[in-house]
């Protein structure tokens, strides 16, 4: 009976972990256009949150680029050109944007909320820098039900088509940085998958 209960035990443990590893997605809408790529800025993320709701349990979105680039840049380095954040976010305050500062201390930006930007707004900035793409971002977590999911999708900035879409969810369970496993996932399936 004991060999019973701990098999049912560890079947709950087991499902309970997969429940908890990412699930992505990963769509290649060009792949020619994929394989010209070369030089690419990564936008500030949007906070999908902050549309329905200021209660949030993740940092946010643009602390969340910075992680996202930390993942990135060491990972897709070969094979991409990235437009530093300084010269993207002098690009973007010059435009109008206000956000997140990546050269400011974390602690005096942890209250202020990011304006957003619109798709051809990005594009065009991102041309107007050198970049052959733009990869745009939203993330969303829960506080209540912690569930972190990321999209990211890279557009081209001479067309303004999506060259690559991806996605990435983070189960529920218990984990204080939810966002570095679906990060991870996205990266890791760009490595692997975009030509």
């Amino acid at each position: 009976m004991n060999n019973k209960k701990f098999r049912l035990l560890f079947l709950g443990f087991v499902i309970a972990i997969a429940a908890c590893a990412p699930k992505s997605n990963l769509f290649i809408r060009e792949a020619t256009l994929a394989k010209a790529t070369k030089k690419i800025a990564v936008f500030p993320f949007q906070d999908a949150n902050l549309r329905a709701s200021d209660d949030t349990s993740v940092p946010r979105a643009g602390m969340l680029t910075l992680k996202f680039l930390e993942h990135a840049e060491p990972v897709l380095a070969s094979r991409y050109q990235f437009i530093p954040q300084d010269k993207i976010m002098a690009a973007l305050k010059e435009a109008g944007f206000e956000g997140y500062d990546p050269n400011k201390s974390m602690l005096r930006q942890a209250s202020f909320q990011t304006t957003g930007y619109t798709i051809p707004q990005a594009v065009e900035i991102a041309r107007n820098l050198g970049a052959d793409a733009v990869f745009l971002g939203e993330v969303a977590g829960m506080q209540f039900h912690p569930v972190f999911s990321i999209s990211v999708r890279m557009l081209d900035t001479k067309t303004g088509k999506v060259i690559v879409a991806a996605s990435a969810t983070a189960g529920r369970g218990l984990n204080f940085t939810p966002w570095n496993e679906p990060m991870k996932k996205i990266v890791s399936r760009f490595a692997q998958e975009v030509p």
